[in-house]
């Protein structure tokens, strides 16, 4: 069947930088230059526009008489003169300029370098939107072979139309209005397939079918063309400041532009956009620029008074100022961790949740866990001590990150704390108030309704209005049971007791009371269990066998390092 490939809409300043970036290679800042040139020697109309709609007292044929004479296109023209030309699509009027277009004819020897390429591309879009749709012819074959169907299309371009004009490298997407396409063809091919009729057969041998396998692949780099796109959708900058946003983020050496104008992150730029991310997103975020732009338009419609906006937008940009500067330690830490040569001496700890790749865990003070592959940056509290803690994963739903126990103390009077880096650096409200993460930590880094300590907690500490948890870090020989608010400890005799489990189990007055399991060594239940009793569960608090056994002792609370 016979399928059609559109002509493309008329030319606005976001598809000219596109289409000057994927075809000709030139960036947004050097194709607005010269395009502003051209503009001001009369060869192109104003290359500032929104507009994708020629103006109806456009005279289309006077535009194309300008051209019969060029040298390179002018026998293309002549066909499509004097009526022959095909009605333009409509495309979209913004009520700015009129889209971009030649305003006079100007040969290889008229200009030169990249304003003769600029000029180029101009002249052959506008000719494409006056020329007929391409029409190709369309082959689909179906096969069966056993169970399996194949198919395969292939088509043959019957008349170019538009095509027999542009001559370039990149190719229009008909179905998004005549849209540059932000990849290259690479030299593909439109070939026929061979001749098939219906009911034809021929053998699948290993020297005719061939099985390939392949992976799949994570996206790459954004192009030029690709990040202007992004920025019109999301409303970052304006058809006049795009060229220079772009242009800043290169000169700053937050981005380096490679091969194929795809611009790649450098590490400077990963960090910097890491440590707004940490401190407030909507600095990074499209919404707060798109935000600005949306409101300047509605003061050029008279639906918004400018002094308003103006005073909305100082008190907000105000606000988040005084945040960040309140929290620019933050970003301290991650450029510290990213550029300092300690992040070459940290040592793998546990996976991050997000990248399952190890983070690393930085020594020096302040201790922190640090993840190479994202710049990330994970808070430690300081005062104690790390272990990992088993390949334990924390049970917080979407988190996934791998535990460490963080201890408090030394010897049998040390407290330990189970610690996920990314729950104690992102804390949930209702887990209730964090401890303060400013000086030492001598507590429970968690709240006491984070998953990670209820699943652990026994019962209430009344005193300071914390938990009684099992301490994850003891062991046989030296169970315990800690205060998350204090530096209580409750012991139990090591010759009698040989092992402590939290059960889920909760009470039924009491949800945040679980049920622990005793083990006793052979023999060693003390009354009013038999003698031969090897388990016992209790509520810790109601239970006279525990009472009988508890030992309460005050910890340690000298911090990590000191003597």
């Amino acid at each position: 069947k016979e399928v059609k490939k559109g002509r493309p809409t008329p030319m606005n300043t976001v598809a000219m930088l596109k289409a000057c970036s994927t075809a000709l290679g030139i960036g947004p800042a050097n194709a607005m230059h010269a395009a502003e040139s051209l503009y001001l020697q009369g060869y192109l109309s104003y290359p500032r526009t929104e507009s994708t709609a020629y103006p109806s007292s456009m005279d289309i044929g006077e535009m194309l008489r300008m051209q019969r004479r060029h040298p390179v296109w002018g026998d293309y023209v002549d066909d499509l003169l004097p009526q022959n030309w095909t009605k333009p699509k409509a495309g979209t009027d913004m009520g700015d300029h009129p889209p971009i277009t030649p305003c006079r004819s100007a040969g290889p020897n008229d200009l030169s370098g990249e304003q003769y390429r600029v000029y180029d591309l101009v002249t052959r879009h506008f000719l494409a939107t006056v020329s007929p749709d391409a029409v190709y012819l369309q082959t689909k074959v179906e096969a069966r072979a056993g169970a399996e169907r194949f198919s395969v299309k292939g088509k043959t371009l019957v008349r170019p139309g538009w095509l027999a004009v542009t001559q370039l490298k990149y190719a229009y997407d008909s179905e998004e209005e005549g849209e540059y396409e932000d990849a290259w063809e690479e030299g593909e091919e439109v070939g026929n397939l061979p001749p098939f009729n219906e009911g034809d057969s021929f053998p699948l041998t290993p020297d005719t079918l061939t099985l390939a396998e392949r992976l799949t692949s994570p996206p790459g780099y954004l192009t030029e063309s690709e990040l202007i796109g992004l920025m019109e959708r999301h409303g970052i900058g304006t058809d006049a400041s795009i060229p220079t946003h772009i242009n800043n983020i290169c000169e700053r050496n937050y981005v380096r532009v490679e091969q194929g104008r795809r611009l790649v992150p450098t590490q400077l730029g990963t960090v910097l956009v890491q440590g707004y991310y940490r401190i407030d997103a909507d600095l990074v975020l499209p919404l707060v620029r798109s935000s600005i732009e949306k409101q300047c338009d509605l003061i050029a419609k008279g639906m918004a008074q400018k002094d308003d906006v103006v005073s909305h937008s100082l008190a907000n940009f105000q606000r988040k100022f005084q945040y960040f500067v309140k929290n620019i330690e933050m970003m301290d830490t991650l450029f510290e961790a990213s550029f300092s040569p300690l992040t070459a001496g940290g040592k793998p700890w546990t996976k991050c949740g997000v990248t399952n790749r190890y983070l690393q865990l930085i020594q020096a003070r302040p201790q922190r866990l640090y993840n190479k592959n994202t710049e990330q940056v994970y808070n430690l509290p300081q005062g104690g001590s790390f272990k990992v803690y088993q390949g334990q994963v924390c049970p917080v739903d979407g988190c996934n990150f791998e535990l460490s126990l963080f201890v408090i103390g030394a010897g049998k009077d040390q407290r330990t704390y189970p610690l996920c880096p990314n729950c104690y650096n992102n804390p949930r409200p209702e887990w209730g108030s964090p401890p303060s993460t400013k000086g030492l930590m001598l507590q429970c880094p968690h709240a006491d309704w984070c998953p990670l300590v209820t699943r652990l907690t026994l019962c209430e500490d009344e005193e300071t209005n914390g938990r009684f948890i099992l301490d994850p870090g003891s062991a046989p020989n030296n169970w315990r049971i800690v205060s998350t608010r204090s530096n209580l400890i409750i012991t139990l005799p090591s010759d009698i007791v040989h092992k402590l489990t939290v059960l889920p189990d909760t009470h039924p007055d009491n949800p945040t009371h679980h049920l622990l399991q005793v083990d006793f060594h052979k023999g060693k239940a003390p009354p009013p269990l038999l003698p031969d009793t090897t388990t016992h569960k209790c509520w810790v608090l109601e239970d006279e066998v525990m009472q009988g056994l508890m030992e309460v002792k005050t910890g340690s609370n000298r911090p990590f390092g000191a003597r």
